[in-house]
């Protein structure tokens, strides 16, 4: 008898598992709406020219990095997380941390929560799958609080209000700074300073996920709701991902942030947290990190970088007003994506509809709805928005 026999079955991960199904589907009008990665027009994932230009002169020591990482890089990327002025007017108040991708950022989060305050986790009923697995692997107490509504795919703004003005102070509330995922739908700036009031009346600790910084408006404007929290004077967390803008998936380049006011607290907590961290992966890699910070080092490449950054952006917005045009020329209005941010929207299909579109239109999409506009382009587009208009339901 094997020692291993009473391992329970465990179903794969959804997103890994849609994108194993579509490498090995041989029909060659397959189209990958489903893994949040960044496709060219022509359909292809290409490196970015500024991460190219960083590599061709990458030279450094391959010896252990600290645990917390690569110091220079967590503050060019806390400075562009916060723009160089707020920065610098806020910089005695900020730990970082380099972690491995923004799940790595969320998970050592995750794990110094639970040692540490072991309160309440509020994570929005509409959110990125793995929020849930990550904080129910330290075994915390998840609430889930509301964020869209069902029939309308608006926030569910009176009822997310109600949940956290009820919330148990010290309460952790998980909140996705810009580009929801899955939705695409983001809180308004006015709705952001409310969100203040609210956690500074209930004393909440809000953890931020941002994964998509300048997919949404611009690099200024995607993390109004972290400056606006920082002047607010609110201690918070900040899990940062530099996968999607800068095309670095495969180099797990992510950052954990914590604002803390008093200095003696900071240190405590980066102590607490260089602990978790060492006996988990003890220190990260430093290949991506050290192409962030060239990047954000050197003015002609960050240059370089957000303007392919801005082009990018703007791809998938015409991608998402096209498909919601030629929709509603199919006769279904669904105008709302084109108000969306991000990579993603999700859309209202029935599950047998997502199951047609995947095996008899090789469509692919989560089961949840959730479609990449980054997977559509000129040469696909068409056909999608056909397959779509036929399976749709309102």
């Amino acid at each position: 008898m094997s020692l291993f026999e009473s391992l329970p079955y465990e179903m794969e991960d959804p997103v890994f598992a849609l994108a194993d199904s579509f490498r090995v589907d041989e029909r060659q009008d397959k189209v990958n709406l489903g893994v949040g990665v960044y496709y060219n027009e022509e359909g292809n994932f290409c490196e970015m020219e500024a991460v190219s230009l960083a590599a061709r002169d990458c030279k450094y020591k391959r010896r252990y990095q600290p645990i917390d990482g690569d110091g220079e890089f967590v503050e060019l990327v806390q400075s562009l997380l916060l723009g160089e002025n707020v920065y610098s007017k806020h910089s005695g108040s900020l730990y970082g941390a380099q972690t491995l991708g923004g799940t790595g950022a969320l998970r050592s989060g995750a794990n110094f929560l639970k040692e540490h305050l072991d309160a309440p986790v509020y994570i929005p009923d509409t959110t990125w799958g793995n929020h849930l697995k990550i904080f129910g692997a330290t075994g915390a107490n998840i609430i889930r609080y509301p964020y869209l509504k069902k029939d309308s795919r608006e926030i569910e703004w009176e009822g997310m209000q109600t949940a956290l003005l009820s919330a148990p102070k010290g309460s952790v509330v998980i909140l996705h700074a810009c580009c929801h995922n899955p939705s695409g739908v983001d809180l308004t700036t006015a709705m952001w300073d409310r969100m203040g009031d609210i956690v500074l009346e209930r004393n909440l600790l809000p953890f931020f996920d941002i994964a998509y910084q300048g997919f949404a408006q611009d690099i200024e404007s995607d993390t109004y709701s972290i400056r606006c929290f920082l002047d607010m004077g609110i201690e918070f967390l900040v899990a940062y991902s530099c996968s999607k803008n800068f095309g670095l998936y495969g180099e797990r380049v992510g950052m954990l942030t914590a604002v803390i006011k008093d200095g003696d607290m900071k240190n405590r907590f980066k102590n607490n947290l260089k602990k978790i961290i060492r006996t988990t992966y003890s220190s990260p890699p430093r290949h991506g990190a050290h192409l962030v910070k060239t990047i954000l080092a050197s003015k002609d490449l960050r240059d370089i970088w957000q303007k392919e950054l801005t082009l990018m952006r703007q791809r998938i917005v015409d991608m998402r007003y096209m498909l919601a045009d030629l929709l509603e020329n199919k006769g279904v209005l669904f105008k709302e994506i084109k108000c969306h941010n991000g990579f993603f929207s999700q859309l209202p299909l029935s599950s047998d509809a997502i199951d047609r579109l995947r095996h008899e239109d090789a469509i692919y999409m989560l089961d949840n709805g959730r479609i990449n506009f980054a997977g559509l382009n000129l040469n696909n587009i068409n056909c999608v928005a056909e397959a779509l208009a036929k399976e749709w339901r309102i």
